[in-house]
């Protein structure tokens, strides 16, 4: 499965931003999104994925959450939602851009 497959399953959205001031850098997470290592991980940390192209932080990004737990909207009571990413994820296989929003 790819990050687009999943993020559709999940019915999630990437967000990826260019930083023009930053020597054009791109960096790639899921909106309003934590990690955990596992399911019984009190730590929330922000996995966010860091490259020179789309493609290159895209990459980063699912080596970062592949095998971990998402969580969104932490602090959200029943908003809240967690999944887990599966370890054979892989990221996108090709240009479409449907579930992926770019921020400039």
């Amino acid at each position: 499965m790819n990050i687009e497959e999943f993020a559709d399953i999940i019915n999630r959205d990437i967000i990826i931003t260019r930083y023009a001031c930053q020597d054009n850098r791109y960096s790639v997470s899921f909106e309003n999104c934590e990690t955990k290592e596992n399911e019984y991980d009190a730590c929330l940390t922000s996995a966010h994925g860091n490259g020179k192209s789309p493609d290159e932080a895209i990459e980063n990004y699912v080596d970062k959450i592949r095998g971990k737990f998402l969580i969104f909207n932490a602090m959200g009571g029943e908003k809240r939602r967690e999944f887990f990413v599966p370890k054979n994820i892989t990221r996108r296989r090709n240009e479409r851009l449907d579930k992926i929003k770019l921020d400039r």
